[in-house]
């Protein structure tokens, strides 16, 4: 956990779009308030980390700088908020007619919002993923991942963009580096173990369903083998 310096605490109005800080920790007590008024204080670092925060990851409400992908490709600088532990995201902010504009969700007609920013707690991995432009949320989590401390939540992210992309090699090294890196769910070895049936590694996905009985029982290994 850090200590917010007062001297990086600004109003949002103040702070998106007029700089290149990638993160803000909203400080604000009453949300029901302007949100171009709200308290916000820049964080340091490359990602959102513990090490990074008041709130530690626990819980808080952040801003972070987004990428807005359209379907051609075609990107624009964006913010979304994130509301931790679940890491969830309601809003966006954008800069339309020289003002900053928040809006609903991530979708906007034909074009999606993703944090440019990787988060170094488990979430939901499509936060990231845009089917078409894969690469655009993979390069913003390779990023984060080269230099996390927390890497196996960044790893998730990545292996289940990879397996939904049928990338299925980078897909099990992803899951491989989360088990490493500390994941302490038998979710990696159940995704692993899949995927290595897939591409003929029999053995070593013997291997992972050992290990997902041992960690969520022989019914669900049952259940998902289908015998």
């Amino acid at each position: 956990m850090a200590t917010l310096n007062p001297s990086r605490q600004t109003r949002l109005v103040d702070a998106l779009f007029h700089s290149d800080q990638r993160m803000f920790e909203v400080l604000e007590p009453d949300l029901r308030s302007n949100y171009l008024h709200w308290r916000v204080a820049a964080l340091d670092g490359t990602t959102l980390a513990k090490e990074n925060t008041a709130s530690g990851l626990a819980d808080g409400y952040f801003i972070l700088r987004g990428i807005l992908v359209h379907r051609g490709g075609a990107t624009e600088d964006a913010y979304v908020d994130m509301t931790l532990p679940e890491r969830i995201v309601d809003s966006h902010f954008l800069w339309l007619g020289g003002e900053i504009v928040r809006g609903t969700g991530t979708l906007i007609g034909d074009a999606q919002i993703i944090p440019a920013v990787a988060i170094e707690k488990f979430g939901v991995y499509d936060q990231y993923y845009v089917k078409g432009h894969a690469d655009i949320g993979l390069r913003v989590l390779r990023e984060g991942l080269a230099v996390a401390t927390t890497k196996w939540p960044i790893a998730l992210d990545m292996a289940y963009i990879f397996r939904d992309e049928k990338r299925y090699p980078e897909a099990i090294d992803a899951f491989t580096l989360a088990i490493k890196s500390g994941a302490r769910t038998y979710f990696p070895y159940l995704e692993r173990a899949k995927l290595l049936q897939k591409v003929g590694d029999h053995s070593a996905a013997e291997l992972d369903w050992s290990k997902v009985g041992q960690m969520a029982g022989l019914d669900l290994v049952r259940q998902e083998r289908g015998f």
